[in-house]
């Protein structure tokens, strides 16, 4: 006779999780990504950025030209 384990049955239910250590996690996520988004963007970021901008806005022009 085979054995039988949780993998492959799959209709049985998963085990139940305590719901106070996901609290202490989803609250040390949330505050770990409200102290990311408070920090300021990296000047390599900045200028990586500005980069694209520029870059978009020349494609949208000489695209804008190619049309008259």
């Amino acid at each position: 006779m085979a054995k039988s384990n949780a993998l492959e049955d799959r209709s049985a239910a998963p085990p139940a999780l305590d719901a106070a250590p996901l609290d202490a996690i989803g609250r040390a996520l949330k505050a770990h990504y409200d102290d990311l988004l408070q920090a300021p963007l990296p000047a390599r970021f900045e200028e990586l950025l500005s980069g694209l901008d520029a870059a978009g806005e020349a494609r949208g022009k000489a695209r804008g030209a190619a049309r008259r």
